[in-house]
């Protein structure tokens, strides 16, 4: 004997569920029916594969596999958000994509200049990197002295090369313990770096000036540091996140300085710079690396059990998770 199927609210019978093959037919249906109007070649472009599949996914001959359905359902929601969008939200969204654009752009400018700059930078100059990056300081710090104390040396040392000898200088010094010598060298860099500006670039990319105040202002921040003059040193941690926000050290040492100094008030203040900094500036690659010095930094030991450093490891991981998912959607959105 066979039964009615039961009925729905309205009165009538309930349709039977559909099967897995309609369902995907449905998915498609859909999908084409919001981007139908591309052709083939675009389409192949956003979902991975060749112009003649997209055609068989077109003619139905063929159903798209798990991942390409994954996408197709993906665009197809997005584009009906946007159709849902109110007005004041489609701005906000376009506000946000512009800035993120012109981020990037920025970046990709800053980077390239400073390439340009270190190819101009005498062959010497290029041991002391090796040394650097293998984290052999006093050798670096030797081999740099010897430049910088022989003053006929020195002064045949062009302008550009300076600022770079004595950012280095300044961090072998820090490496090596010698912290009044690493203050010293980075005040005299920040100096060199706004005299060659001020000489050789005038009014021009003043983001290569802001990258460099950034750096030797947190160079001399953990110089005073580490000499006890915490107080200094916070302010000269501010001025360098206020001369170039998108420079992650800043903030990061400015929290193992608030650590240090046993200051609650300030470890707390610093941790949420870096929390809305790592959301609104920060590149994914920096707050990895914030994120693996945390595991390993001595100086964060002095918070390493309390709410506030695990509060910090999470805030960061969403923050980067945030960052992740605005990446992939730029990607997709300059697939299209």
């Amino acid at each position: 004997m066979t039964h009615p199927a039961s009925p729905d609210r309205t009165g009538g019978n309930t349709s039977p569920a559909a099967s897995p093959e309609e369902a995907v037919g449905t998915g498609v249906a859909r999908f084409f029916l919001l981007f139908g109007h591309l052709e083939d070649e675009t389409l192949a472009t956003l979902l991975g594969c060749s112009s003649r599949t997209v055609r068989r996914y077109r003619n139905g001959a063929t159903n798209p596999d798990h991942s390409v359905r994954d996408v197709m359902r993906r665009e197809a929601a997005r584009v009906q958000d946007l159709a849902r969008m109110g007005e004041a939200d489609f701005i906000a969204m376009a506000e946000r994509r512009r800035v993120e654009h012109e981020r990037r752009q920025r970046e990709t400018q800053l980077e390239t200049h400073v390439l340009d700059e270190e190819k101009d930078i005498p062959r010497w100059f290029a041991r002391v990197r090796q040394y650097m990056d293998a984290e052999r300081y006093s050798d670096a710090y030797d081999y740099l002295i010897d430049h910088i104390e022989d003053s006929a040396a020195w002064q045949s040392v062009d302008a550009l090369t300076r600022t770079y000898v004595l950012v280095d200088m300044s961090q072998a010094c820090h490496k090596t313990g010698r912290f009044v010598e690493a203050e010293r060298y980075s005040r005299q860099a920040l100096e060199a770096r706004r005299s060659y500006h001020r000489t050789h670039l005038g009014n021009q990319r003043g983001d290569i000036l802001a990258l460099y105040e950034a750096i030797c202002l947190t160079n001399t921040a953990n110089a005073v540091m580490k000499l006890g003059r915490f107080a200094e040193a916070f302010e000269l941690y501010l001025d360098a996140m206020m001369a170039q926000p998108t420079y992650a050290p800043a903030y990061y040492s400015a929290l193992c300085c608030a650590a240090i100094s046993r200051d609650t008030r300030l470890t707390y203040s610093f941790a949420g710079r870096l929390h809305q900094a790592a959301l609104a500036s920060l590149s994914e690659r920096d707050i990895k690396s914030v994120l693996a010095d945390m595991e390993k930094d001595s100086d964060l030991d002095g918070i390493r059990g309390e709410p506030i450093y695990q509060d910090t490891i999470v805030s960061l991981t969403e923050a980067l998770d945030h960052r992740l998912r605005r990446e992939n959607e730029a990607a997709e959105r300059r697939k299209e």
